[in-house]
């Protein structure tokens, strides 16, 4: 109210068309900047509010891809797991590990959403934005784990484009700040590929 005054008559008009008297604090709107109609963000220190939101908007962004990666890191870890330790001990633990999986999979949703919300903000209220040149809209094809899937052989396999952002804000033009996983994965594409080239010229010997 004291940087934006003008808030409480949007909150008084707000509460006067809905009829419901109780509310979840979850569903309360928090009437920040780029909630607020564009009319009420022509002066200069509203559109100064407005650039400290969407500076908050890109962190929400670096935070929910890291949370992605993260989370498809535990997922693999818990297939591998699964396929290692709990494929031969009986459909109980089975079940038990699928369960684990699915509420990981439901949390990678969450941040996901929470991508989409923050991308929206920024591409609406700032659309030339430099920030929207690392960031792109993420489809449910781009949101999966850094290793290769099942099905995929090493060779076809491509990475999706949220495992080259940089995992700090203040790093998203330094490619050296990429995803510390993708080091990890480059290793090992390395080492195959390596493997591969001796495997080859060994052949041609005998």
């Amino acid at each position: 109210m004291v940087y934006m005054p003008y808030i409480s008559g949007l909150s008084l008009s707000s509460s006067a068309e809905d009829d419901t008297l109780c509310h979840k604090m979850e569903e309360m709107n928090l009437w920040v900047p780029s909630s607020v109609p564009k009319a009420l963000l022509s002066t200069g220190d509203n559109q100064h509010l407005l650039a400290l939101e969407l500076h908050l908007r890109l962190a929400q962004m670096v935070d929910s891809l890291n949370e992605v990666c993260h989370h498809h890191q535990i997922i693999q870890g818990l297939y591998h797991f699964k396929k290692v330790q709990v494929a031969s001990t009986g459909h109980k633990a089975n079940t038990r590990t699928q369960a684990v999986i699915s509420h990981f999979n439901n949390q990678i949703q969450l941040h996901a959403e929470s991508y989409h919300h923050a991308y929206a903000i920024i591409e609406k209220h700032d659309p030339c934005s430099s920030w929207l040149t690392s960031f792109h809209p993420l489809y449910p094809v781009d949101i999966h784990g850094l290793a290769k899937e099942w099905e995929k052989s090493q060779g076809h396999y491509e990475p999706s484009w949220i495992w080259t952002i940089s995992q700090h804000q203040s790093a998203l033009d330094d490619p050296a700040n990429i995803h510390d996983d993708v080091h990890i994965e480059w290793c090992r594409a390395r080492a195959r590929a390596i493997q591969w080239h001796k495997e080859v010229l060994l052949e041609k010997e005998m």
